[in-house]
């Protein structure tokens, strides 16, 4: 670059999460695409509450404020209720008994961290929140949200 030119325009770097002593988590309630299996998303999304409230992680009520599987949050409107973290999910039919999908938002970069499906009988829901569980503390971990600042 010579002399008196400005440097070039380059947004600034974003990290993937943000790093925090206590990370906020909110669940919102899993969805589902048939009425018998509301009962089932329930019971997931109960596990999920019951699992994931573990130092670091803080759970925040966010119960009133609803996101569908394909909408965007309102990132904004997230963080003024003082959430790091929001993980969604659905609970659909699927030949092989049932088909769990969740999906967790970094809400101060507005990016999805993770999103995986599971597929298996309606009786596995105690295996779905543990496996689900699992990979929402992997992923957590691995992007470093986990760790103290």
């Amino acid at each position: 670059m010579a002399s008196g030119e400005s440097p070039p325009h380059r947004p600034p770097l974003i990290p993937n999460v943000v790093i925090k002593r206590d990370l906020y988590l909110a669940i919102n309630d899993f969805t589902w695409t048939d009425v018998a299996l509301s009962g089932i998303a329930a019971q997931v999304t109960q596990g999920l509450r019951t699992r994931l409230a573990v130092p670091p992680i803080s759970l925040v009520d966010l119960s009133d404020e609803k996101v569908g599987f394909d909408d965007m949050p309102r990132f904004a409107t997230l963080r003024a209720r003082h959430a790091d973290m929001l993980m969604i999910g659905r609970v659909s039919d699927h030949p092989k008994g049932m088909k769990i999908e969740f999906r967790v938002w970094a809400l101060y970069n507005e990016r999805e961290l993770t999103g995986l499906q599971y597929l298996g009988p309606r009786d596995a829901i105690d295996e779905f929140a543990n496996e689900i569980t699992i990979a929402t503390y992997d992923r957590l971990q691995s992007s470093g949200a986990l760790d103290a600042d």
